[in-house]
């Protein structure tokens, strides 16, 4: 999302606007700024102690970078606004952890971590003059959650601008490993995050012999085992489960390689119980696979008709909707269907975005009528 949206802003055509990013170090913002004499990238050190390393360089390093620019309206991606910026700020918020009850136990330490940044959220939103969101079901949260009673934006999102060609010889080898071609392959494109609820899927394959009994649904992850303790965690109880032959992963994907990965996908899976939008939902739609996901406000706003919904948290349910998406070839195609229908109703492109953005930055600017 940052990448994208900061790549459109800084191409936009209009001469009369001057740009100034600071972003982070190694993360793919190098090359935005070549040969656009209008846009100048400053670059944040390494985030070393994570939460507290934001939290200082947001309110020192970073606010002194824009007051010595001197805007006329800021415009803050990482969720997070300034405490008494030098202009008027809009903020995007993408963290759906923001304005949810805590999907963490009580005594951890990320339900710690949370509750700072929740603090950080409410003491920031005071300075801020509106937020901007991809839904309409994340505005409404960040609205009666912080009793945040400005102008809301919804900008929307699209599949990102790298999404490169489907060649499927490049990730058959990954996939051949642990399919054969009658397998019906779901995939879960992400990261591990706890409120993706990946281990819901582990206890659907281990509770319900059904799914596992014809030994040709599988489930495709594209994390690294050890890129954290939760996936780390999820992997021993697969192994624990001797599920290894359902539930498999291929490792992490580069957006480049999405349309590679999805053309070995009969099925998108996504048993979260919170988003701020999730793109795996329009890259199903995009790359034409039925989607399966939780039934939430968000989903269905996303979603709509295109998607095959279980009820939150309920094992036997999403085990009933695994075999049914597997073995019904009618409803596949009907929310195929539909998931084209869907997409229309979203920003065909990364510079639809921008143009939203900037009329929202426009709205609020010092020089605004």
């Amino acid at each position: 999302m940052g990448r994208n949206l900061v790549a459109g802003l800084a191409r936009y055509p209009d001469q009369e606007i001057q740009w100034s990013f600071v972003v982070p170090a190694d993360a793919g913002y190098e090359t935005i700024a070549f040969d656009k004499p209008k846009v100048e990238m400053h670059f944040c050190p390494p985030n070393k102690y994570g939460v507290l390393s934001r939290i200082y360089h947001d309110a020192f390093q970073a606010h002194r970078t824009c007051s010595a620019f001197k805007p006329d309206v800021i415009l803050g991606l990482g969720n997070f606004g300034f405490m008494q910026p030098p202009a008027p700020q809009l903020i995007m918020v993408q963290d759906s952890n923001l304005c949810h009850q805590p999907v963490y136990s009580l005594f951890s330490k990320p339900r710690f971590l949370l509750s700072i940044l929740k603090r950080t959220m409410r003491a920031r939103l005071r300075y801020t003059s509106a937020i901007l969101t991809q839904t309409h079901v994340m505005a409404d949260r960040m609205k009666s959650y912080y009793r945040f009673h400005k102008p809301a934006y919804v900008v929307g999102k699209v599949v990102s601008a790298d999404g490169g060609s489907a060649d499927r010889t490049k990730y058959e080898a990954a996939f051949a490993a642990h399919t054969s071609p009658t397998d019906f392959v779901f995939l879960s494109v992400s990261r591990y995050y706890a409120h993706k609820n990946f281990e819901l899927i582990v206890e659907a394959f281990k509770r319900y012999p059904h799914l596992t009994s014809a030994r040709r649904i599988k489930v495709a992850f594209t994390m690294n085992p050890q890129e954290c303790q939760g996936a780390r965690s999820l992997f021993d109880r697969i192994r624990k489960a001797r599920l290894e032959q359902f539930l498999f992963t291929i490792g992490p994907v580069p957006s480049a390689d999405l349309p590679s990965v999805y053309a070995h996908a009969d099925g998108v899976l996504l048993p979260t119980k919170l988003e701020s939008f999730s793109g795996n939902y329009i890259e199903g739609m995009r790359f034409e696979r039925p989607i399966l996901t939780t039934d939430m406000d968000f989903s269905r706003e996303v979603c709509g008709d295109a998607a095959l919904y279980f009820q939150n948290g309920n094992a036997r349910d999403l085990a009933e909707k695994i075999a049914l998406l597997a073995e019904d070839t009618s409803l596949r195609d009907r929310l195929v269907r539909d998931g084209a229908q869907q997409l229309k109703r979203f920003p065909e492109s990364w510079d639809m975005v921008v143009e939203a953005v900037v009329e929202a930055l426009r709205q609020h600017g010092r020089t605004a009528a």
